[in-house]
């Protein structure tokens, strides 16, 4: 993983099927149809790493309230680790 804070870039990180996902995996910069998973791609981009904050929506002409609201749907579809954990052992 990247540490965001210093900037430091990663080339890749293992997506939610499991593949490696590089810059060339991502979806084009003038993607017309977003769907969910193409958005949950970006998403998960920038939290491995992959893409800064800023790069995300420069890269896809986003505003910075429509890249959260993004990651609130990517969120609200996924139970926090901790929960999930939690469960499991109950």
């Amino acid at each position: 993983m990247s540490d965001q804070n210093t900037g430091v870039r990663i080339p890749s990180f293992t997506g939610p099927d499991g593949e490696l996902v590089t810059l060339d995996q991502l979806p084009p910069r003038r993607l017309r149809r977003w769907r969910p998973r193409d958005k949950a791609l970006v998403v998960a981009a920038v939290r491995h790493g992959l893409l800064s904050f800023d790069e995300a929506c420069n890269r896809y002409s986003l505003s910075a309230e429509e890249y959260l609201s993004w990651q609130r749907s990517f969120d609200a579809e996924r139970p926090p680790a901790e929960t999930t954990a939690r469960n499991h052992r109950d």
